[in-house]
């Protein structure tokens, strides 16, 4: 195993850390790089943002709840 995060099969709604989240969207960087670009992609989507907070998301939060994950998942799509 060369350490690279990759999604199930079949991608489970529940809680997820930060990190690990974002390594399901950008599995060929660093999970601590992947968190910076799903940040950066957060803040750049204001309605998606707007979206987290009213799911109870605040910044610096280090787990995503599950209704947060299909928030997100509805936004950028499936991770493959």
């Amino acid at each position: 195993m060369n350490g690279m995060k990759t999604p199930p099969s079949v991608f489970t709604v529940k809680s997820y850390g930060f990190q690990e989240f974002a390594s399901f969207y950008c599995p060929y960087i660093k999970p601590t790089s992947a968190a910076k670009r799903l940040k950066r992609w957060i803040r750049l989507h204001p309605s998606l943002q707007d979206e987290l907070i009213r799911a109870g998301w605040r910044r610096g939060n280090r787990l995503f709840t599950p209704l947060q994950v299909e928030t997100l998942v509805r936004h950028f799509g499936v991770p493959h």
